[in-house]
């Protein structure tokens, strides 16, 4: 989707994601901004979204997990 499609909320989030973490997340990230501590159950939550590999280490893009984040809730 692209970013002047997206719901005002959603962009909200990515903002707010991407001033804290920049524009990618570790695990550790993804699990600090959704209050989960279990890797295991971080994992599942991102299984449907697509990493990157920078230098080894697995990240996602600030605007997959806004996306994502936004789905749940709604």
């Amino acid at each position: 989707m692209a970013r002047y499609g997206m719901p005002p909320e959603m962009r909200q989030i990515e903002y707010e994601l991407r001033d804290r973490y920049g524009g990618c997340l570790t695990l550790a990230d993804v699990g600090r901004e959704l209050g989960i501590k279990r890797h295991r159950s971080i994992s599942d939550w991102l299984s449907e979204l697509t990493p990157l590999e920078i230098n080894g280490r697995k990240k996602w893009r600030a605007a997959d997990v806004a996306r994502k984040i936004y789905e749940s809730r709604v």
